[in-house]
């Protein structure tokens, strides 16, 4: 697991959810790219806050979805 110290932050639950796939996408195309296999094992978990979690978005989902190019 690795953590992102510094986080972002979003107006709601979706534009969280709109970033990880986007940014789930980038990770994706980039193994796909350098011949490394895919790792839709992954999953990126949001915390509030509070430190609280509040969305797990699976690469998997990524793969599966429809969504703006990397």
């Amino acid at each position: 697991m690795q953590e992102d110290p510094e986080g972002q932050e979003f107006p709601d639950l979706a534009g969280a959810e709109e970033n990880a796939m986007a940014s789930a996408k980038e990770i994706l195309a980039e193994q796909l790219l350098h011949g490394k296999p895919l790792r839709i094992g992954l999953t990126f978990e949001i915390f509030d806050e509070n430190r609280n979690l509040v969305l797990r978005f699976p690469f998997a989902l990524a793969a599966e979805r429809a969504g703006a190019p990397p």
